[in-house]
């Protein structure tokens, strides 16, 4: 059973599925903003506890980017007008949304566990094989589909405008959308 599509816009007809550069750059923007995000946390926590300082910073990296679930775009895919979508352009469901964020994210999963197993002989090694392994499945971008591998096995795709350019993302743009609407309290819909 597929699970309904999240409420927003789908890319524009002059979009078109984008390659390396344009999500290298949107994710160099996420890699800063994740810099702010974490580096003062993680240099306070360090001084208490280094395995609290990881599984803090790896949380808020978590939670940044789940922005990718509930949006379908990173801040730095919204800087550079992207979208995960469908591969056809259309949007893509949330089934689909979360299971590409898993697998991206599964080197900040990993270094949650190895910040806790920390004791475990070369379970540290772990976060930066995952990682390795995400990097290596972006590399298919070069194609000529446009494709990472993780957007192969899901099946999504970024899309953007044809003509790079950027805008910098407001505070309702990083609301989550909602299909449903609520009712105020003690209001029945007509029928």
């Amino acid at each position: 059973m597929e699970t309904a599509p999240l409420n927003y816009a789908t890319p524009s007809s002059d979009a078109v599925r984008v390659g390396i550069l344009p999500r290298f750059l949107a994710g160099l923007v996420d890699g800063i903003v994740l810099l702010v995000l974490t580096a003062v946390p993680t240099i306070v926590l360090r001084q208490i506890s280094p395995m609290l300082a990881g599984i803090v910073g790896a949380v808020l990296a978590l939670a940044y980017m789940s922005l990718e679930v509930l949006k379908a775009q990173s801040v730095g895919k919204m800087v550079f007008k992207l979208k995960i979508t469908k591969q056809d352009g259309s949007p893509a469901t949330q089934d689909q949304l979360i299971k590409r964020y898993a697998f991206k994210q599964a080197p900040n999963l990993l270094s949650i566990v190895a910040s806790v197993l920390i004791f475990v002989p070369l379970i540290g090694l772990l976060p930066g094989l995952a990682a390795l392994a995400v990097l290596a499945c972006s590399l298919f971008m070069l194609k000529p589909e446009k494709l990472a591998f993780y957007d192969q096995l899901f099946g999504t795709a970024v899309y953007g405008p044809a003509k790079v350019t950027f805008t910098v993302p407001t505070a309702a743009d990083l609301k989550p959308t909602s299909s449903i609407t609520a009712e105020p309290a003690g209001v029945t819909p007509a029928a």
